[in-house]
C-alpha cells in the first residue's frame, strides 16, 4: 500500500518536471538561426512556354527566375542538370549543363 501511495506521489511531480523541461527545449529551437538553403542538383528538362522558359521535373513544372541565363536558349528542349535554389514553384539557376538521359529500368509492368 505505501509503494502504490509513492507511486500515486510521484507520478504527477514527474509529469510536471517533464513538461516544463520539454517547454525550455522547444524555446531554445525556436531561437537558433536557420541556414539558408544552398544550391542544389535537380534534374529534368527546359521547356518554352509562351516565351518564357520553365524547368520540369518529376512531372512539375518549375518556373525559372532568371531568363537570361547563359546557355537557356540553347537547352530549350533538352535534358538537364542544373545547380540552382528552389523557392516554392520557382528556380534560380547557377549552373546548366546539358546531360544524355539514363535509360530507365525496365520494371515487371514494362516486361509484360
Amino acid at each position: 500500500m505505501k509503494k502504490l501511495a509513492a507511486l500515486f506521489a510521484t507520478l504527477p511531480l514527474a509529469l510536471v518536471l517533464a513538461t516544463s523541461a520539454h517547454a525550455t527545449t522547444a524555446k531554445k529551437r525556436s531561437t537558433r538561426k536557420k541556414a539558408t538553403p544552398g544550391p542544389h542538383r535537380y534534374y529534368g528538362d527546359i521547356r518554352s512556354e509562351g516565351g518564357s522558359y520553365v524547368f520540369v521535373t518529376r512531372g512539375k513544372a518549375l518556373k525559372i527566375n532568371n531568363q537570361d541565363f547563359a546557355g537557356l536558349k540553347d537547352a530549350a528542349g533538352k535534358h538537364v542538370r542544373l545547380m540552382c535554389t528552389r523557392r516554392n514553384d520557382a528556380v534560380t539557376i547557377s549552373s546548366l549543363a546539358v546531360i544524355k538521359p539514363r535509360p530507365r529500368r525496365k520494371t515487371k509492368a514494362m516486361k509484360k
